[in-house]
């Protein structure tokens, strides 16, 4: 068997996927990179490795009132607050009875 430390390491995008000389892969950004690695013989076996973005929920969610009073053809806008900061999670509005109200990106 072949010691690792006889092995060349390369990484088909460094830009997605990075490898050091001990076969160690380090995400870079979202992407798919191919790690080969070359042992001193010529032999070679290649890992395909998708880096992704991770899932984080938002854990909070305030708007800026807890009721509103409109006239008929009148608007008013609300706004969210929502965390942490970094979440990917989206927001999306809606309105319990359109026919009363109709909700768009937080005006109703």
């Amino acid at each position: 068997m072949t010691d690792s430390k006889d092995t060349t390491w390369s990484s088909s995008d460094e830009s997605v996927a990075a490898v050091d000389k001990n076969g160690v892969v380090t995400a870079i950004s979202e992407g798919i990179a191919t790690i080969t690695a070359i042992t001193a013989n010529g032999t070679t076996d290649e890992c395909k490795v998708t880096v992704s973005i991770p899932c984080i929920p938002a854990d909070s969610l305030t708007l800026n009132k807890d009721f509103s009073i409109i006239n008929v053809e009148q608007q008013d806008t609300l706004a969210a607050t929502y965390g942490p900061e970094d979440t990917t999670d989206t927001l999306t509005w809606s309105s319990y009875d359109e026919s009363v109200a109709i909700v768009e990106d937080g005006v109703s």
